[in-house]
Parts: C-alpha cells; structure tokens; sequence
C-alpha cells in the first residue's frame, strides 16, 4: 500500500507526495474555473465569451490577453475572419507553440478541446509546465450557467482523456450545481454520493453547507485519497 509523505501546506491544502515516488503530489482544494486559451474565451461584448471578460483583466493591464504592443497596456487583439472564433478577443495561457505567431491564437492551448490544470507558479513541488495530469476528482461540479459565467454548461465532458472521479452532495442547494446533473454523468463516471452532515452555517453556494461537504468534508476526502491511490472507495457516504 502507498505511503503519503507530508510536503507542505498552502492555505488549508496539505500538499503530499509518495514516500517511495518523488515524481508525483496530492492536494485537496477548491477550484476556480476560467477558460484562458480558448478560441471564445472573451468578447469585447463581455456576453458572447465563455468567461467574464473582468477575469482577463482591465484596460490598461490585460493579463490573460494579447495587446497590440506585446504589453498588458496595450489594446487587446482582435481575432479576424481567419482566426478560429472571429471577433474574440485572442487569450493566452503559459503553455505556448513558439513556431505560431503571438497573435495567433493557435499558438495557445484551446481551453474548449484540450483538458489542463493550472497550479500556481510558486508551489516548487517538481511539476512542470506541460506534464500530463494522471486523473481529476470533479467535486461538486459547476454545471449549469450563473452570472459569472458558462461554467462546465457547455463542456463535452466526453473529451475528457483521463482518468475522472465526481463527488457530489444530494442536498447541494446551490442553483449552479445540482445533483441531478453529476447523478446524470455517473452514467459516464464513478460518482461519490454524499448524504448528512452538520446543520448548514452558510449560504447554500458556500462551503458550510452541503455545497462544501460541511461536516462531512474528513470521509470525503478520505474517500477521494483512496481513488487517487487505486484503492477501493465507497459509492456512498451517509
């Protein structure tokens, strides 16, 4: 049986890799979902993009687009009738093709077709940019649109390439991820159903309650190091 070796701990994620494989590290954390490199990624309109144009920046500091002069004060480029999506913006990610122009959008990793993480640039834990990821646990999973955003509303989850877990709470009461929708993907996936745990002490998009597995969050995670391990793992947790 695998071994976990204690790393470090950035906010309240215990960062773990395996005693006898260097090569590899476990977290548990929340997830934040943008859609940087995608062809539709961004609009000028700020409604026809796949994400709130705000999370790609403001004039006069773009950070997740391409500017006419290469600079985040610079004015953001346009895709024209030859680009994949004309009329969006042309969003980057860290991950580029260096033989492609930086105005293409080619150059950057499309978002809607190719599946990928993006870990903070600090962690040192050996990861670099580029290596594949062994597996993702969806856990109460954004399925439907709100205000921010599309979401995973869209997504063909069946380009997932690897390896996918889902946990969900039934009494999720938060109207952008409803149990319905993972029961709905189980059919393609190994779902975590969670049922209990203590009386909500927060609104129902936020972690005190069952959106966040609010006390139950300790066999959750559990349940969830046993996936990753390739150990069994209940179906259930009540």
């Amino acid at each position: 049986m695998a071994k976990l070796k204690f790393l470090k701990r950035i906010l309240y994620s215990d960062i773990h890799t395996l005693q006898d494989d260097s090569s590899a590290f476990f977290y548990e954390s929340g997830l934040m979902i943008d859609a940087d490199g995608a062809y539709h990624a961004y609009h000028p309109d700020n409604k026809s993009g796949r994400d709130y144009l705000g999370n790609a920046g403001r004039p006069g500091n773009w950070w997740a687009l391409v500017t006419d002069n290469g600079k985040p004060s610079g004015n953001p480029v346009i895709q024209s009738k030859s680009d994949p999506a004309p009329g969006f913006y042309v969003s980057t990610t860290s991950l580029e093709d260096p033989t492609k122009d930086r105005k293409d959008p080619r150059r950057y990793v499309d978002a809607e077709s190719i599946n990928f993480f993006v870990l903070p640039g600090k962690l040192a834990l050996g990861a670099k940019l580029g290596d594949a990821v062994q597996g993702t646990i969806l856990t109460t999973t954004v399925t439907n649109r709100d205000k921010q955003g599309s979401g995973l509303s869209t997504f063909n989850f069946a380009s997932i390439g690897i390896p996918v877990l889902l946990v969900h709470h039934r009494d999720d009461g938060c109207p952008m991820s409803p149990y319905y929708n993972a029961e709905r993907l189980s059919k393609s996936f190994p779902l975590i159903s969670v049922s209990g745990g203590d009386p909500p002490q927060s609104g129902p998009c936020d972690p005190q309650s069952p959106h966040g597995y609010f006390g139950k969050d300790a066999p959750v995670a559990q349940a969830m190091k046993s996936w990753m391990l390739g150990r069994e793992f209940p179906r259930e947790i009540r």
